[in-house]
């Protein structure tokens, strides 16, 4: 007979194995059925099932850890926790938890089980149950405090399983609870458009009323906004936007001749103003578009809320990406991935690539002691290819599971890897030899900045003389990609890329050509070259002065610009100015300043790299150029 999971990599096997077996027939009677993100409720859910139900018959509910306690703000220490309903009033601090059944009203034999993050609730029928007849879950009781609905837009399920007494295994439902969340009252106008267009073109500007919270669509706004061009004497465009419509887009001319452009957007009614990303022109990026995107967030099933589909959806209409990468920990022995599980999972990123307007780029995260570590894929073809699943990989935390041996398992594919929150969990190790299937690091994320501070620092690793460029990525898991994580840390990372076009094979050369920068989540628009070196490029040869050129737009006044050269901060403008176009000439003795690498297969280097600083604090990262 099947065990009772009793932890939280019990729980993702069954999971796991849930999804091949048939489903049990049942009917499921959900209160309420959708909330607003933050609302304070009382939730449980009724089966009905389609079969009889024999004595010892087990239930089992999943309640995801982005449900807590709701206290106004009272007992945060203790938020998450739930206690099992037994006769009486609990001591007010936490969520009772209770299952009925229709048999002479008893309530059936329960018991909580902390699975990880998660809660688990484990019933058991004393007594049988004829078909049709309910069995009601409640996961807070009216007898005691409400629970807070999550802060993320989604349909949240609470997986449930059931082992019909006398029976060897597990079923799920064939409908799965769960309240579907919609946004709160709105607080802000987002306002996004291209980054980078030619002169010719015109401005497709979107408009999203976010909610108070900062990541969901509003669910009340409804309004007429206007759309001008900042600093042009030509009137604005006015739009409509309804509760229910699509975010709306509108073509805006730019008429003003200035390098970089930006476009408000306001209520004046609600006194909401909304200004968006910079926009600048390919002249000024080396003839490149500026492209941004997540590499690096998580849903479903693999320690992570909502579906790829949602997860997706918000990217491209929330956080306003132009590419994403949802990642699954292929080799966490806490969900146990399968080649079939990669496939599913392929097939649903390639329905959302499409070129022109969002790529996709298949990703899957490896588990190592020697640092956490995603493996990114050129194709639909070569990810096909790569082996994925503890099953083939073993024990993520074994020393056998080397990041020489995931390099050779990807040697003959078009793919690349990337180290990430290298100062956090499991920290990278940069004792390991360079491999230049590794061309880039993430540099900040959900986690915090690892750009530098010990030996697992993206310092650190230029300092050996590695070439590896800057990217940022969020972490997120509760399925949106671009966002911060609310509660769980509020850091976010995102890639910027110097591509000729949004198609997922120029991202991906962008990305192995170094040719990207690292931001905390902002459209902030940096150049930063020496002569015809873009970031991210060596400069072989190079004797004199080293005449840097550095432009940057930001979505904040921009507080600090500074170079930093072999670790320290060479040159330093203070701008208070959104948009900054100057040079920094180093006129130190360039032999005086090469260094050797650590590593043989490496050459002496000399790096400089640019770091943008915002008065919102939020920042940017160059990739460096090596100069030699």
């Amino acid at each position: 007979m099947e065990d009772i999971p009793r932890n939280r990599r019990e729980w993702g096997a069954l999971e796991a194995a849930l999804v091949d077996r048939d489903p049990l027939q049942a009917e499921i009677e959900m209160s309420p059925t959708s909330a607003q993100v933050r609302e304070a409720l009382h939730v449980s859910f009724t089966i009905r099932f389609g079969r009889d139900l024999a004595p010892g018959t087990a239930i089992l509910t999943m309640i995801p850890r982005t449900w807590k306690l709701d206290l106004n703000g009272a007992f945060p220490e203790i938020s998450k926790f739930f206690a099992v309903w037994d006769g009486g009033y609990s001591n007010g601090r936490q969520c009772l938890v209770r299952v009925d059944t229709s048999a002479e009203n008893e309530q059936a034999r329960c018991e909580l089980i902390p699975a990880g993050f998660e809660f688990l609730v484990f019933a058991e029928l004393t007594k049988g149950l004829q078909t049709g007849e309910p069995v009601r879950i409640h996961l807070s009781h009216p007898d005691g405090p409400r629970v807070r609905a999550p802060q993320t837009v989604q349909f949240h399920p609470f997986v449930t399983a059931v082992r019909i007494g006398g029976e060897e295994e597990f079923q799920r439902l064939s409908t799965t609870p769960g309240v579907k969340t919609i946004g709160g009252a709105v607080g802000s106008l987002r306002v996004t458009t291209q980054a980078v267009m030619g002169p010719d073109e015109a401005s497709n500007v979107k408009v999203v009323p976010i909610d108070r919270y900062g990541l969901n669509r509003a669910s009340d706004y409804a309004g007429e906004i206007e759309l001008l061009e900042v600093g042009s004497p030509n009137p604005g465009v006015s739009v409509g936007i309804g509760c229910d419509e699509d975010n709306t887009r509108v073509e805006v001319s730019l008429t003003t001749p200035e390098p970089f452009r930006y476009i408000q957007a306001r209520d004046l009614a609600r006194d909401l103003v909304g200004r968006s990303n910079p926009i600048g022109t390919p002249d000024t990026f080396g003839g490149y578009r500026v492209y941004f995107g997540d590499l690096h967030a998580h849903c479903r099933p693999c320690d992570g809320f909502g579906s790829m589909q949602e997860a997706y959806d918000h990217a491209y209409e929330i956080s306003e990406l132009d590419f994403a990468s949802i990642s699954h920990q292929q080799n966490s022995s806490n969900f146990p991935f399968s080649q079939k599980h990669w496939k599913e999972y392929l097939e649903i990123n390639e329905r959302f690539n499409e070129k022109d307007a969002f790529a996709t780029l298949p990703i899957c995260e490896n588990y190592s002691s020697y640092g956490h570590r995603h493996s990114l894929f050129g194709s639909l073809n070569d990810a096909c290819q790569f082996p994925v699943g503890p099953r083939h990989w073993g024990d993520p935390y074994d020393p056998s599971n080397h990041p020489d041996r995931l390099w050779a398992t990807l040697a003959d594919l078009d793919a690349l890897t990337f180290p990430h929150h290298m100062k956090f969990i499991h920290g990278t190790d940069f004792s390991i030899a360079p491999n230049e299937m590794e061309p880039v690091m993430e540099v900040c994320s959900r986690w915090g900045i690892s750009e530098y501070g010990g030996e697992h620092s993206a310092q650190y690793a230029l300092s050996q003389g590695r070439r590896m460029g800057l990217i940022g990525g969020t972490d997120n898991h509760l399925g949106q990609p671009g966002s911060g994580t609310h509660g769980y840390n509020e850091g976010r990372g995102w890639t910027a890329v110097l591509a000729k076009s949004l198609h997922r094979e120029a991202i991906y050369d962008a990305i192995r050509r170094r040719r990207c920068y690292a931001t905390t989540g902002a459209k902030i628009l940096i150049f930063f070259s020496l002569g015809e070196n873009l970031m991210g490029e060596e400069a072989h040869g190079w004797t004199g002065d080293r005449d840097f050129r550095i432009v940057a737009a930001g979505t904040a006044p921009i507080e600090k610009v500074e170079v930093v050269r072999n670790g320290d901060v060479v040159f330093e403008q203070r701008p208070d100015a959104y948009i900054v176009d100057t040079s920094f000439c180093d006129q130190a003795t360039l032999s005086d300043l090469i260094r050797p690498a650590a590593f043989e297969t490496l050459d002496q280097f000399c790096y400089y790299y640019l770091r943008i600083t915002q008065q919102d604090r939020n920042q940017a990262w160059s990739s460096p150029i090596w100069v030699s």
